[in-house]
């Protein structure tokens, strides 16, 4: 009962949160600002929480606007506008019905999702130059892109790209997410990847690729060739002169600091095994591990007990197969419980098995 309770708690502490930032996104999206579109069609695409917090969003928008002229409900509707937690999950989820009504509203989750990229793509497309192209991917998706000028891009999970193509110049900008960067040499037309919060990286004829982790703060490795990095005015951002990191090198970037690092061979190739549809770890804990499964799949796993957390991982596995990442811990005594959450989808608590 205890654990019922705690996980009713926690998520719910969730969806209150999804609430707030579905309500963000609300004021965002309609400013006209073509970037924000692209950026809501990435963050719907990281969980179906998002998508249904969204759905149900909308569905009590409706309700308010069917309010207007009863004074009674008008006064409801202005005690929860006025209220400084937002719009409560059972508040929201209570618009949407339940039962068969709020599983229906789920199984319309995803082609919701798709219509709202969508309809979000054509935003973009409205109000920014028409030699912009754009791609995005799913949670769990991959997808190659074979560019007008030869270089190609790998785009990784729940990502956004924006690619700007002109006589002089070759602008990408990557919203959210992660790429590798194939680039095509042409001396005449720098190649230049803006990367939210982080500046840019630039290269002439090179490999590498950008993740961005949170907002100002991303990770930049090279694989062949050699990048410079730009701060966000596109000032050279190393005090010493141009900041280059070469092939077998990273650099992680946070606001207007770097710090480089060197990598073996083996490090490079576990660090870009997501390519292939993998992830490789190598004495990683098991809570940076799950966190990095996160980035794949839409169930969750939620490490219950703490003795466990710090456990020290090792080895490859698909990165969308959590479920078998899950079966393959009873190899290192830690057991499973499932929870099938409202949305239909697992939720697997983990804890050290009983001796």
């Amino acid at each position: 009962m205890r654990h019922n309770k705690f996980f009713y708690f926690a998520r719910e502490r969730r969806m209150r949160a999804l609430a707030r930032q579905a309500l963000e996104w609300r004021e965002r999206i309609v400013s006209r600002d073509p970037l924000a579109n692209l950026r809501f069609a990435e963050w719907l695409l990281q969980s179906p929480d998002h998508v249904q917090v969204w759905l149900e969003l909308t569905a009590f928008d409706e309700e308010v606007a069917q309010c207007l002229g009863n004074p009674a409900q008008e006064a409801i509707v202005a005690a929860v506008s006025d209220s400084p937690h937002g719009v409560a999950h059972d508040e929201v989820s209570a618009l949407a019905g339940s039962g068969s009504r709020r599983k229906t509203v789920w199984m319309a989750a995803s082609a919701a999702a798709v219509a709202a990229v969508v309809a979000g793509a054509l935003i973009v497309f409205r109000f920014m130059e028409p030699a912009t192209e754009l791609y995005t991917t799913a949670v769990g998706e991959q997808r190659s892109i074979a560019l007008k000028d030869g270089s190609t891009v790998r785009l990784n999970t729940a990502s956004s790209l924006a690619v700007q193509f002109s006589r002089d110049a070759r602008r990408v900008h990557l919203v959210a997410g992660e790429a590798l960067f194939q680039v095509h040499h042409d001396v005449s037309r720098p190649f230049d990847v803006e990367a939210d919060g982080c500046g840019t990286v630039r290269a002439v004829g090179t490999a590498f690729a950008v993740r961005i982790r949170e907002a100002g703060h991303c990770d930049v490795l090279v694989t062949e060739g050699r990048v410079r990095i730009l701060d966000a005015g596109g000032r050279i951002s190393s005090s010493t002169g141009p900041l280059t990191i070469s092939a077998l090198e990273a650099a992680s970037i946070r606001a207007s600091s770097f710090k480089t690092a060197s990598l073996s061979p083996e490090v490079l190739q576990r660090r870009i095994a997501w390519e292939h549809g993998m992830l490789a770890f190598q004495g990683e804990s098991l809570s940076e591990v799950v966190e990095e499964f996160h980035r794949y799949n839409n169930e969750r796993v939620v490490i219950d007990d703490p003795a466990i957390a710090a456990m020290h991982m090792g080895g490859w596995y698909r990165a969308i197969d959590l479920r078998g990442f899950v079966q393959n811990l009873r190899a290192f005594g830690v057991e499973a419980v499932s929870i099938e959450r409202p949305n239909g989808l697992m939720e697997f608590h983990l804890r050290k098995r009983a001796q």
